[in-house]
């Protein structure tokens, strides 16, 4: 439940930084629902639903 909530959380705050309209009910079905719920799969899955793109990266404290 901890991830789902951390899940729901990130995704709730993207969507507020880019003035993307949601309900907050839709969002937690969708962390909630997701098949890999524990995963950067299910905020990538999420947000493309938003219509929103995004990349995951593996970067070292070097790379930043």
């Amino acid at each position: 439940m901890f991830f789902m909530e951390n899940h729901y959380l990130i995704v709730k705050k993207i969507l507020h930084s880019m003035d993307v309209p949601f309900t907050k009910g839709f969002l937690k079905e969708k962390v909630e629902s997701h098949p890999e719920p524990q995963s950067l799969l299910s905020l990538s899955d999420i947000l493309k639903q938003y219509k929103i793109d995004s990349l995951g990266l593996k970067l070292s404290e070097i790379d930043l």
